[in-house]
């Protein structure tokens, strides 16, 4: 995995430095997030954000290099009958999202096609219900990777 970081943080460096134009923003938006699994079948999901910067790296044209820094805020919400009485609460999961998206433009218009791989930090994980509230980080993985389309 260290292998991974220094060959995506030298590219970048190399594509920066070169007659790559590179455009600055923000970026920001909505999560649908839930748990799912055999044995968690009262989650039914959470809707959260996203927040973070992003870099557009033009390397021609049509096509770009869009590195992304976000925080995420995911999770499930979580809601279970027991013997008459409905118990509700919530998984708070929070990540540091590193995604580096390989950008196409299609056309004039400015829109684009945008698949790439992305790593998620777990930052924070707390499971709450009606005022109790336990830490969870340890029962999930630390590290996560995926791919995302645009």
């Amino acid at each position: 995995m260290k292998k991974l970081f220094l060959f995506t943080a030298l590219a970048l460096f190399c594509l920066t430095y070169s007659s790559a134009q590179v455009n600055f923003g923000a970026k920001a938006g909505v999560n649908f997030s839930d748990i799912t699994g055999p044995d968690v079948d009262s989650f039914t999901g959470r809707t959260a954000f996203h927040v973070g910067v992003v870099a557009e790296i033009m390397v021609s044209d049509m096509f770009a290099v869009q590195p992304e820094l976000l925080y995420s805020a995911q999770g499930s919400d979580y809601e279970e009958d027991f013997e008459g009485e409905t118990f509700s609460g919530e998984a708070q999961i929070d990540y540091l999202n590193i995604p580096m998206m390989a950008k196409y433009y299609v056309g004039e218009g400015g829109f684009s096609v945008e698949p790439g791989p992305q790593v998620g930090i777990l930052m924070s994980a707390k499971f709450k219900e009606e005022g109790f509230e336990e830490d969870i980080k340890d029962d999930l993985k630390s590290i996560y990777f995926c791919v995302k389309f645009g």
